[in-house]
């Protein structure tokens, strides 16, 4: 009789091993065995109440943004939207006038992690007349919802 391929590290000899189905598809033999062992020491429910915390766990802390504007850093979580960057910018004493990205009075060069905010606004490309480079305005720029990182803007 001769030995069936090892499949990670077991070998089976003989075909008197009971068939076993997978999803529809029916092995047997060695492999019906090695299917059956495999599978009869898996749970199809996880320990009660594990996995919600484990979500939990994973989600806290990974969907934070570190806003620094002028040297003053605020974090804000993205996990459930997109923030706004203009109130921040306000409070570090960027001027604003129009918060329509007409009048660019709010222009801030973005000097690490301009991948975390929104593309340009319309309001943006006209104002910049598709050459902003790293500059942004404050008015419309937004963090992504659900990244993490670290975004610096100056005047």
């Amino acid at each position: 009789m001769a030995a069936v391929p090892s499949l990670a590290g077991f070998s089976a000899t003989g075909t008197s091993a009971p068939s076993v189905a997978l999803r529809g598809v029916q092995a047997g033999g060695a492999v019906g065995s090695l299917l059956k062992n495999a599978t009869s020491s898996l749970s199809p429910t996880p320990p009660s109440g594990r996995v919600p915390q484990m979500l939990r766990e994973l989600g806290s802390g990974s969907c934070n943004v570190k806003l620094t504007v002028d040297g003053e850093t605020k974090e804000f979580d993205t996990s459930a939207d997109s923030q706004k960057i203009h109130p921040f910018c306000e409070e570090q004493g960027i001027q604003f006038s129009c918060i329509e990205g007409t009048c660019g009075t709010c222009v801030v060069d973005v000097n690490k992690g301009g991948d975390l905010l929104n593309s340009l606004t319309e309001p943006e490309n006209a104002f910049f007349a598709g050459d902003a480079g790293n500059r942004r305005l404050a008015c419309q720029a937004q963090i992504k919802k659900g990244c993490s990182g670290e975004v610096e803007c100056e005047k």
